[in-house]
């Protein structure tokens, strides 16, 4: 109960069944308010820049494709480089590979369209300064944000309440999301005093076992002005996936989303095809070459046809250049690919890890099997074992399966029945907000993914 007229939420009790108390220290500032503050400010600047550059250069009547291009490419940088998680890890390997794979595509891009239109190379140039512009900026953002973090700022503390299992639990969860700075290392540099005092929210583990005693605590902190969610709620807001271990049946049936509108599914279906007919024409030259590559390192066919469950349960062949060995499960029967896999061919490993054996996946897409972004088809030999020991997981066959998705760019490649479970909340979070901006959002992590070559 509240003491005096401080807003401390005191929960405590002699009895046995008292709720355990967990404290963790996260960032008052979402990653999402982040990101859009850095691209108002980085957007403002890359527009004047870029305004003046085409004005100089060819007069105003030409600045739209300059403007396009340099707001474009600063916004890309952003995803490219990370704003989340990735910017304030002390280890800087990942950050500065998103930033030199943010260089190398303004590179590649403007030296593309440049040889391609070669009477717009001034809006080109102007573009590739702005995108220059813009790494310089994510660069500066994170030792900024990193030196804040040192001082306290923008640091506010979780207070969990439950029963201690589903407690320690619902802790891991949110200590794995990008806005805990737990899991860091700033946790440490910060050597934080956590008290009641610094309390923002608190988070209800598990509402079934909620004391009335309790729940009078929560009415009288929630009148005070602190915000009081379930733990299914925080740890979709701060992790970006729906917690399992906390939904109740009742649950699916009054939550929001997972339905669509008519109008975004048309677009999402229109741009499947058109963007597939686009890269197929775009890239059919690395898809020859990668063609001859697997020819010419190994016996075997060039494509790999394997049985995949989609939409509504029903079954496709997914298209694949073949990476493995033709006699790779021949003894062990049906085996999960696994990161650095031995069954892997000379070329395949090359091919995995730059995600280019999937480009045949297109071919998918125009038939109608699978779209750009969705959650990954599984073989029906582990969809059958994995229905039987994760709970909902026939659920994410309500969304056709795409060639990337929500669950590959969050969780880090592995291949075993805990992964599958972790990457269904994922999958389950895309399910629940499925939109265009959310595709484009994970459309642009991948091609981080992609550059920094993590093989997901």
């Amino acid at each position: 109960m509240y003491t005096g007229t401080t807003r401390t939420p005191i929960f405590a009790g002699p009895d046995a069944d008292a709720p355990m108390i967990k404290f963790l220290p996260f960032w008052a500032v979402r990653p999402r308010a982040l990101v859009l503050a850095a691209e108002a400010g980085l957007t403002g600047a890359i527009l004047a820049g870029t305004v003046l550059t085409a004005i100089r250069s060819n007069g105003v009547a030409d600045t739209s494709i300059g403007v396009v291009l340099g707001v474009a490419g600063g916004q890309a940088c952003l995803h490219l480089a990370g704003t989340g998680r990735s910017i304030l890890n002390p280890n800087p390997v990942g950050f500065h590979r998103g930033i030199l794979g943010s260089l190398l595509v303004g590179l590649v891009l403007a030296s593309a369209l440049t040889l391609s239109f070669p009477a717009f190379s001034h809006e080109y140039s102007g573009g590739l300064v702005a995108w220059f512009v813009a790494v310089g900026f994510v660069a500066a953002l994170r030792p900024i944000l990193r030196s804040l973090i040192r001082r306290h700022r923008f640091i506010q503390t979780l207070m969990i309440l439950g029963p201690n299992e589903m407690a320690e639990k619902l802790y891991l969860e949110l200590a794995s999301g990008e806005d805990a700075v737990l899991n860091s290392g700033t946790a440490d540099e910060l050597d934080l005093g956590v008290s009641q005092e610094s309390v923002a929210r608190i988070v209800v583990a598990d509402p079934r076992r909620t004391s009335k005693r309790d729940l009078t605590a929560l009415i009288d902190s929630r009148m005070r002005g602190l915000k009081v969610e379930q733990a299914v709620e925080s740890c979709e807001s701060m992790c970006g996936k729906i917690w399992i271990e906390g939904l109740e049946p009742e649950w699916w049936v009054y939550s929001d989303g997972f339905i669509p509108t008519a109008p975004c599914r048309f677009l999402k279906h229109a741009i499947d095809m058109t963007g597939a007919i686009v890269l197929l024409l775009t890239l059919w030259p690395l898809m020859l070459l990668s063609a001859i590559a697997v020819k010419l390192t190994s016996e075997g066919p060039v494509f790999y046809r394997q049985e995949r469950m989609g939409l509504h349960g029903r079954t496709f062949m997914v298209l694949k250049f073949r990476s493995m060995r033709v006699d790779a499960e021949s003894k062990s029967g049906p085996q999960w690919a696994t990161q650095n896999d031995q069954r892997t061919t000379p070329i395949g490993g090359f091919l995995r890890k730059f995600h280019i054996d999937e480009l045949p996946q297109l071919f998918n897409v125009l038939k109608g099997d699978m779209s750009f972004v969705g959650p990954r088809p599984e073989r029906p030999y582990f969809v059958e074992m994995l229905k039987r020991d994760i709970p909902y997981y026939d659920v994410r066959h309500y969304v056709r399966p795409g060639i990337t998705g929500w669950a590959q760019v969050k969780h880090p490649y592995g291949a075993s029945v805990e992964d599958s479970y972790q990457k269904l909340q994922y999958d389950l979070y895309y399910q629940k907000h499925m939109s265009l901006l959310l595709d484009l959002n994970i459309v642009l992590k991948t091609l981080r993914v992609i550059l920094a070559g993590d093989g997901r």
